[in-house]
């Protein structure tokens, strides 16, 4: 990122990226509780969804170090 950006514009950026991972997650158990899948199907679009959740959370702690570094 930008050093020119205030540490707003850092944050926004941020979360922005951070909703996009919920959004998936979100998105994904939405779709699995509306439709009637093969149990196959099922488990790997539930495994997707625990992976985009741990990503999302991966990188809400690096965030979180990254913020504390900053200061």
């Amino acid at each position: 990122m930008s050093e020119n950006m205030t540490e707003s514009e850092h944050k926004s950026i941020l979360k922005t990226i951070a909703d996009f991972f919920k959004g998936v997650y979100d998105k994904i158990t939405s779709y699995l509780n509306e439709h009637v899948l093969s149990s196959t199907a099922k488990k790997a679009l539930r495994a997707e969804a625990i992976e985009a959740q741990e990503i999302r959370d991966m990188f809400l702690d690096e965030l979180t170090k990254a913020q504390e570094n900053y200061k």
